[in-house]
C-alpha cells in the first residue's frame, strides 16, 4: 500500500471490508440513518471502535440488524463480509475475552 493510500484510509470514518475480509471491532451503538445511495431508503448506522478509533458502518441488512440486536453495546465482535454490492451479507462472531481481540485485521476506507 502506498503512503498516500495508507494516509487516506487512516482519515476515513467508515469501515470498509473486502469480500471475505474480517475486522475485530467493539460494537458501541446504532442509529437509523438515510442511505447515502438512496434518500428514500433507511439504513442502520453502526458505531464501532477499532484500535481506539471510532468508525461507522451503514447497512440495510436485516440479518446484520437481527444479529447485532442480541449484542450488548461494548461487546467485541468479529465482523466478516461475504459478497459485493447489494449481494453483501455479514456474519458476526461474538468474542468472549479481550485476549480474543486481534488488531490490524481491517482496512478502513472511504466507502461505506
Amino acid at each position: 500500500m502506498g503512503i498516500l493510500k495508507e494516509w487516506a484510509d487512516e482519515q476515513s470514518k467508515w469501515l470498509k471490508l473486502a469480500d471475505g475480509e474480517s475486522a475485530t471491532v467493539q460494537f458501541l451503538s446504532f442509529e437509523r440513518a438515510k442511505s447515502s445511495f438512496d434518500d428514500d431508503r433507511e439504513v442502520i448506522r453502526y458505531s464501532l471502535e477499532i484500535n481506539g478509533r471510532s468508525i461507522s458502518l451503514d447497512s440495510g441488512s436485516a440479518d446484520l440488524a437481527t444479529a447485532l440486536d442480541a449484542t450488548e453495546p461494548g461487546s467485541w465482535i468479529k465482523l466478516t463480509r461475504h459478497g459485493l454490492g447489494n449481494k453483501t451479507k455479514y456474519t458476526i462472531e461474538k468474542l468472549t475475552a479481550p485476549e480474543d481481540v486481534g488488531v490490524n485485521e481491517v482496512k478502513i476506507g472511504g466507502e461505506k
